[in-house]
């Protein structure tokens, strides 16, 4: 955790209950290539993602709900943690046998996160079991350990790597889509032992919604799961790049797989799904409870996150740091939530 990111944090630990009744219940959606330390954001898949997202809770909700971009990956980590936010979009590039150094306790919060139930709703990398541990097993239960490669087609010379999905249950996020649909998904992830069998998570109900084929075997392609309080969607494909050009060209490249029409009401229907029993439960005042508690003890202790090697910057966790730190988030809260916009 870096200063700059604690302080942000720190910021909310003053917020009164009081404000809760001004607050938006607020989703946010993050993009980031995966195979960089620390993971680096990708603007333009997030634009495209977004405004898919935006669109979508605002047909199932009305204008109630933010979307926001923190634009960071640790402002990321921080914000699904804010009382008031309820869901979460977030795409994680891979690639087969790489090894990635998360900073530390990241993916315990975002299991933390889930387990408190904020609805998630993951696309690529989160369900590598290399990678990602035990998010790829408690919150996106894939485990995976490969990467499908799919079928080369080219198209105004671009090269797409596509699967056809074929349907397997019904489900909110399937009402009205298609028995069988084709997407450029640039690999996806999964994980098959000898006897064929796929992975099957220890607690909750994982329900594979659409199959896509991995050579000549049968793998999820994406997957509803509940467990506890936590809602999530998997897609274990729609690996993205951040190139801006070629949508006039082949809608189907890159973030062009969100302009196939089975694409965006799938991924649109998953995260209304997700994030429908913190939205439709009335419980923002739980989250603020659990947010509060959060940010209680990451101040209180300020334990310097270790960073991969030659990357990050460590905390100095002194007294004059914590004194520094409190008082500044006295001073700064009302402007920085109104700069912010999670509240009105």
């Amino acid at each position: 955790m870096r200063p700059a990111h604690l302080l942000i944090a720190a910021l909310f630990v003053a917020v009164p209950a009081a404000l809760a009744e001004g607050v938006s219940p607020t989703v946010i959606v993050g993009c980031f290539d995966a195979q960089t330390y620390p993971p680096v954001y990708q603007p333009n898949f997030t634009a495209a993602v977004r405004e898919l997202v935006d669109s979508s809770l605002a047909a199932a909700y009305g204008e109630g709900v933010e979307v926001l971009d923190p634009g960071d990956w640790f402002f990321f980590l921080d914000a699904i943690n804010m009382p008031n936010v309820v869901g979460a979009v977030i795409s994680l590039t891979v690639r087969e046998g790489g090894t990635l150094n998360l900073p530390g306790g990241s993916v315990d919060r975002l299991v933390r996160s889930f387990e408190a139930g904020l609805g998630l709703v993951g696309i690529h990398g989160p369900a590598y079991s290399p990678y990602f541990g035990r998010l790829s097993r408690e919150v996106f239960p894939v485990d995976g350990d490969k990467l499908a490669g799919g079928k080369i087609s080219r198209v105004d010379q671009i090269i797409t790597v596509r699967h056809t999905h074929e349907r397997r249950a019904d489900h909110f996020i399937t009402q009205g889509g298609p028995e069988s649909f084709e997407a450029a998904d640039s690999f996806l992830v999964y994980r098959q032992d000898q006897d064929g069998s796929w992975f099957d998570p220890v607690e909750g109900l994982a329900t594979p919604l659409y199959v896509a084929k991995a050579g000549s075997t049968e793998v999820p392609s994406i997957i509803a799961y509940e467990r506890g309080n936590g809602r999530s969607v998997t897609f274990t494909g729609l690996k993205h790049t951040d190139g801006a050009g070629g949508y006039a060209r082949d809608r189907d490249w890159y973030n062009h797989s969100l302009a196939i029409p089975e694409v965006r009401s799938l991924l649109g229907r998953s995260i209304v799904w997700a994030v429908e029993p913190l939205l439709e439960g009335a419980a923002l005042e739980d989250r603020l409870g659990d947010s509060s508690d959060f940010f209680g003890e990451r101040l209180g202790t300020l334990v310097p996150e270790e960073a991969a090697p030659g990357g990050g910057d460590r905390l100095a966790a002194g007294s004059a740091t914590k004194m520094a730190i409190v008082l500044t988030a006295s001073a700064l809260l009302i402007l920085l939530i109104a700069y912010l916009g999670f509240a009105r």
